[in-house]
C-alpha cells in the first residue's frame, strides 16, 4: 500500500531558548468526511515545539513531532473549499488516538487516549469548572458540551478561577497550561500578579520549558510597562534601509505594532488616520511597525499607500523585536510622552485615544 503525503508541515521552532529534552509524539485519528486533503496542528502563540509531518492515508491521518512538555493546540483540516478548526486540546509526548466529533456545527476533539494530562483535564479540571459554573453536571454528554463551552470561552475565563485551581494543586500541568494561555493575552495589565502565581507553582512546572519561557516573558514584559522608557529599536524602513527610531521629538507618539494579515489592525487604521489628522499640528506622531514576513515587503508598501497611512512606517523584519519583547498579540499600541516614556499600552485603540483627547483638549 502506498502512503500519500498530503501535507508536510514545515519545522517550526520559535526563538525561545529551552532547557529540557524533547520527546516524540504522534496523533492518529479518523478523517470526519468532507474529503479533507490536509491536516495541521496549530499551536498556542509562544509555544516552542517541532512538527515534522502530517500524513493522510485513506480515511485516517497521523501527525508526528517532538515536544519538550505538553502544550495546547487545535487541529485544522482543509480541502479546496473548506477549512475547519477544532477546539483547543492538550498534546503531550507519546502515541495518542483522537476521538473526533464532527458535524456542520461542531468540530471537537472529545477524547485522547494514553494521555494523563488530558485525563486530569477531563476528570479534575473540567468537573471543578463545571461545579463553579453549572453546579452539577453528571452525564458524559453534558460534560462534553461543557468542555466545548469552556474551550470556546477560554479567554473569558477569570484568572481567579485558574489561580484557585492551581492553589488547590500547584503540580497541575493542566492548570498551568490554561494559566499560560490566559497570561499570554492579558499579561501586560497583570504582570506582577501573574508572576506571583507562577512562582507559587511546584518546581517541576517552574523548571519546565514552558515555565521558564513564561518567566522570561514576564521579565521582558516589564521593560514595556507604563512608566518605562520605550527602547530605541533598530528597524528597517519600508525602503529596506536600517534606521534607529527616535521617539523623543513629539509631544505624544503612538507606536502601532501591526500586520497586513491582522484584521483588527486594519479595522482600526481609519481611527488612527482621524486622530493623526486632528492632532498632528500639535506634534502628535504615529509610528507603525509591521511584523509582515520578508516576502511581503512589496505588499506592505502597497498596503500603506492604499490605506493612506501618511505617518512613519517601519518593518520589524522576521519579528526580531516583537519576539525579543514577546509581543504576540496584534495590534499592540504604546503611547509615549515627549521623553519616550510609556504612558499606556494595550491591544485596543479606544483607551489610547481617550488619553490623547484629555492631553490636548
Amino acid at each position: 500500500m502506498k502512503i500519500i503525503v498530503i501535507s508536510i508541515i514545515t519545522i517550526h521552532i520559535l526563538s525561545v531558548t529551552l532547557h529540557s529534552q524533547s520527546h516524540p509524539f504522534k496523533l492518529i485519528g479518523k478523517l470526519p468526511g468532507h474529503c479533507f486533503t490536509s491536516v495541521e496542528l496549530s499551536p498556542s502563540e509562544g509555544v516552542s515545539f517541532k512538527l515534522d509531518k502530517a500524513f493522510i492515508f485513506k480515511d485516517s491521518f497521523a501527525i508526528s513531532g517532538t515536544l519538550k512538555n505538553p502544550y495546547i493546540f487545535s487541529l485544522i483540516m482543509k480541502n479546496d473549499s473548506l477549512e475547519r478548526i477544532s477546539n483547543f486540546f492538550i498534546v503531550e509526548p507519546g502515541v495518542h488516538f483522537l476521538k473526533i466529533n464532527y458535524n456542520d456545527s461542531v468540530f471537537a476533539i472529545d477524547g485522547i487516549t494514553n494521555s494523563p494530562v488530558e485525563d486530569e483535564y477531563l476528570n479534575k479540571f473540567l468537573p471543578f469548572f463545571c461545579q463553579k459554573e453549572f453546579h452539577t453536571l453528571t452525564d458524559k454528554e453534558s460534560l462534553a458540551s461543557a468542555k466545548r463551552f469552556f474551550e470556546d470561552n477560554i479567554f473569558g475565563l477569570e484568572m481567579n478561577f485558574i489561580s484557585e485551581y492551581l492553589e488547590k494543586d500547584p503540580r497541575s500541568f493542566v492548570g498551568f497550561l490554561i494559566f499560560y494561555r490566559k497570561a499570554l493575552f492579558s499579561r501586560a495589565d497583570h504582570n506582577e500578579a501573574y508572576q506571583k502565581i507562577l512562582l507559587s507553582l511546584d518546581a517541576t512546572i517552574k523548571n519546565s520549558a514552558t515555565g521558564k519561557e513564561l518567566f522570561e516573558l514576564f521579565q521582558n514584559e516589564k521593560l514595556l510597562l507604563a512608566g518605562n522608557i520605550f527602547p530605541s529599536f533598530i528597524l528597517k524602513g519600508t525602503d529596506n534601509q536600517t534606521v534607529a527610531i527616535n521617539y523623543r521629538e513629539n509631544s505624544l507618539t503612538i507606536v502601532d505594532y501591526w500586520a497586513t494579515w491582522c484584521t483588527p489592525c486594519i479595522r482600526e487604521i481609519p481611527e488612527l488616520k482621524n486622530v493623526y489628522k486632528k492632532y498632528k499640528d500639535r506634534n502628535l506622531n504615529i509610528i507603525s511597525i509591521s511584523v509582515d514576513e520578508s516576502s511581503a515587503l512589496p505588499k506592505l508598501k502597497k498596503f500603506i499607500d492604499s490605506l493612506g497611512m501618511g505617518w512613519i512606517n517601519y518593518w520589524d523584519e522576521n519579528r526580531k523585536v516583537a519576539d525579543q519583547y514577546k509581543i504576540f498579540l496584534f495590534p499592540t499600541y504604546f503611547l509615549l510622552d515627549e521623553e519616550g516614556k510609556i504612558i499606556a499600552r494595550g491591544n485596543r485603540l479606544t483607551p489610547i485615544l481617550e488619553i490623547i483627547k484629555k492631553r490636548f483638549e
